[in-house]
């Protein structure tokens, strides 16, 4: 089964078709890329909570360091990813690891692609920015 994205009120649920974590990037951002091609590139700081342990601040950007606390999301499996209208996403995995990425009054914090659905951008101060895959479908599946 492929990936699903249903749209309510709040926003939008991403549900991978195979969500496992194939590929984490590290450059001015991180990226997770899933197996069903879905990516996530977080480019401002985000929370991260793995296995119910103690929520750290992640930093990408300042140093690859800064991101070696999410090297362990390598082979987890997302359960589901949330797209907030107010900007925030949420990622959460199978194996009991979280991801927040709050918004940010001055930059674009994160962008989510998902290949049969399209691309969204959490942009400064709280919007959120959605691209389609087809544009001529753009009028059915731009958010209101």
């Amino acid at each position: 089964m492929g990936t699903v994205v249903t749209e309510a009120e709040a926003g939008w649920t991403v549900a991978p078709g195979d969500g496992q974590v194939i590929q984490v990037q590290v450059d001015q951002a991180l990226t997770l890329v899933l197996e069903d091609g879905v990516t996530a590139r977080l480019e401002e700081p985000f929370l991260l909570a793995i296995a119910g342990g103690d929520q750290i601040r992640v930093l990408p950007g300042d140093g690859p360091h800064e991101v070696a606390a999410a090297l362990p999301l390598f082979g987890t499996t997302v359960e589901r990813i949330v797209v907030e209208r107010g900007g925030v996403l949420l990622i959460e995995f199978v194996e009991d690891a979280r991801i927040v990425v709050p918004v940010d009054e001055q930059y674009e914090t994160w962008n989510l692609v998902v290949p049969e659905a399209g691309s969204w951008f959490g942009l400064p101060g709280g919007d959120v920015a959605f691209v389609p895959v087809d544009p001529e479908q753009a009028a059915e599946k731009a958010p209101t």
